[in-house]
């Protein structure tokens, strides 16, 4: 376990590069007030919009998704965490009762 706090921060670091790189490479994927400046411009093809438009609602249910994942394994850890915490103070007798 001694890679993870390595391992966590190039994570970190390549979400955050992802972010950036997609608000300046595309836009129109990830910059709302880009999209919004184009369609009052009415320079956004309609094809954008429509294609937009119908995405929206799977990329929002991913979302979603995503994060009901991500709490289903926080909480399956913290409860593994507390059985582990369990049995090492089952093991370690009670001269330690005080921890």
């Amino acid at each position: 376990m001694s890679y993870w706090p390595i391992a966590s921060w190039v994570m970190i670091a390549l979400v955050i590069s992802s972010v950036i790189g997609v608000l300046v490479f595309s836009p129109l994927l990830a910059n709302p007030v880009y999209v919004m400046a184009k369609i009052d411009e009415g320079t956004l093809p309609g094809t954008s919009l429509l294609l937009m438009a119908a995405i929206l609602p799977f990329m929002t249910l991913a979302v979603f998704f995503v994060l009901f994942v991500l709490v289903v394994f926080t909480f399956i850890s913290i409860r593994r965490e507390r059985k582990y915490l369990e049995i090492i103070n089952r093991n370690r007798g009670p001269e330690h009762d005080e921890l």
